[in-house]
């Protein structure tokens, strides 16, 4: 029992930096209760593992008490803010009334409660099993646990958690952080992390939808992703790919929102998400610049750029409060880049036998053998029904999100080593998880669209 108390804490603490820092900067109370839950369990978990790290650049032991000390003093300033604008209190913002919730709803909601307990159930019971996170991250957090301490000595066998180096350290550092609380290493309870990311990417899609569909809609587009087979696989493993997801999923949700809004504060909680991404996994980077592109799109097409320069620049400086301190510290310990993630622009031309190659197993992954239900063959039917209106079409800005993210994913493997991954089959469907949410989204607003056009109609007599 006492270790599930731990545990708790283990969690929530990180939730409360996470709410703190959100209220600081939506002095408005712009978010509801839900999304906030949400936003505050993956802000909270990035921005403190930003601070271990900090704390073992300047070689002070990654104790408890070291970590609980530096973040309270982190925290004062935006808890001053917090405090003197309200807003540590929120909107709830729900309209779950159980009496009026149709029978399709309340199906809806019990498969969705159903396949959030099967996550927890199948990941409580199951240890780290799958190889990169046995060999890389959950043993970096191992050896940061015992060694309380980054292993910044490059003569040692354990040099940066050993495994591989280039790999953005916020998740060792947040299961470091819970073997810390917990006392011991512990691979089941460690794992709760994931099903906690599962249920937050459900949550902000659900919000997300809410805001542009019925609730009805809303749930049945997290139905469709709670779904999907892949997804859920990765709600019960420990790979960095859904944690990933749901940060980048998040930003540019919340970019959505302050096209439709306005609201500043929005754009700077998407920017600490963005950030967040570039420190979770090394396929961050090339995925914040589709933030960036949508962002340039809106503001030109708007013809707002000048006077959003300002919240432009703030956008990028957030972003590399996250992104800088990794990448330095990279260049002063001289960390080799893997061979698979350097780009070779020089070989574009060398490169082009790949394209049928590449062209035939995403096709053959998509809507075949890649575990994705028939959401890509919805896509499909959806983009040809839609043609008629392609002019709305061209001007979506999730549509133009999942083209932007999966070519800059697939040009990885056109321009990198990571191509070998991609013939094996280890890579691709990991890496579509990231953009799954976005895709998602915009499958369940239009299905909401033609329904309502269609309710909309004049009736023949």
């Amino acid at each position: 029992m006492i270790d599930y108390i731990k545990l708790c804490f283990a969690v929530f603490y990180p939730f409360c930096i996470g709410w703190i820092f959100i209220s600081a900067i939506d002095k408005s109370r712009i978010l509801l209760f839900l999304e906030k839950c949400a936003l505050s369990y993956i802000i909270g978990f990035g921005i403190l593992s930003l601070e271990m790290f900090l704390l073992g650049i300047f070689k002070i032991s990654l104790i408890t008490f070291n970590i609980l000390i530096f973040s309270l003093v982190i925290a004062l300033v935006p808890s001053y803010l917090s405090i003197k604008n309200k807003s540590l209190i929120t909107r709830l913002g729900w309209k779950f009334g159980a009496s009026r919730l149709s029978l399709i709803e309340i199906a809806l909601l019990i498969l969705i409660v159903f396949k959030v307990f099967y996550a927890f159930a199948i990941t409580m019971i199951k240890p780290v099993i799958n190889v990169d996170a046995f060999a890389s991250w959950s043993l970096k957090a191992k050896v940061f646990f015992i060694e309380q301490s980054l292993m910044l000595d490059k003569s040692s066998k354990y040099f940066l958690g050993f495994g591989h180096m280039s790999y953005p350290l916020n998740l060792s550092l947040i299961e470091t952080w819970i073997f810390n609380v917990l006392g011991y290493w512990n691979d089941q309870l460690v794992k709760v992390i994931f099903p906690l990311f599962f249920i937050s990417l459900l949550l902000i899609l659900y919000c997300a939808l809410n805001r542009v569909c019925s609730r009805t809609f809303s749930l049945l587009g997290v139905y469709l992703i709670c779904s999907l087979p892949m997804l859920l696989y990765h709600a019960t493993s420990e790979y960095m790919d859904l944690p990933l997801s749901a940060c980048f999923s998040a930003s540019i949700f919340l970019i959505f929102y302050y096209f439709g809004s306005g609201e500043a504060p929005l754009l700077y909680i998407s920017a600490i998400l963005a950030g967040i991404c570039t420190w979770t996994k090394t396929e961050g980077t090339p995925l914040i610049m589709v933030n960036i592109i949508i962002l340039l799109i809106f503001f030109i097409s708007q013809k707002q750029m000048n006077k959003r320069v300002t919240e432009i620049v703030n956008y990028l400086l957030i972003i590399l409060v996250f992104k800088l301190p990794w990448s330095i510290f990279n260049i002063i310990y001289s960390i080799p880049k893997e061979p698979d993630k350097v780009l070779e622009i020089g070989k574009t031309f060398e490169n082009l036998g790949r394209v049928p190659v590449i062209a035939g197993i995403v096709f053959d992954k998509y809507f075949m053998n890649g575990n994705w239900n028939i959401v890509w063959f919805i896509f499909i039917v959806l983009l040809i029904l839609s043609f008629y209106n392609y002019k709305k079409l061209l001007l979506s800005y999730p549509l133009a999100v999942i083209f932007l993210s999966l070519g800059a994913l697939l040009a990885l493997y056109y321009f990198t080593g990571s191509y070998i991954y991609l013939i094996q089959g280890t890579t691709l469907n990991r890496n579509t998880l990231l953009v799954m949410p976005i895709l998602i989204y915009f499958i369940t607003t239009r299905i909401s669209e033609i329904f309502e056009e269609r309710s909309t109609e004049p009736k023949k007599k």
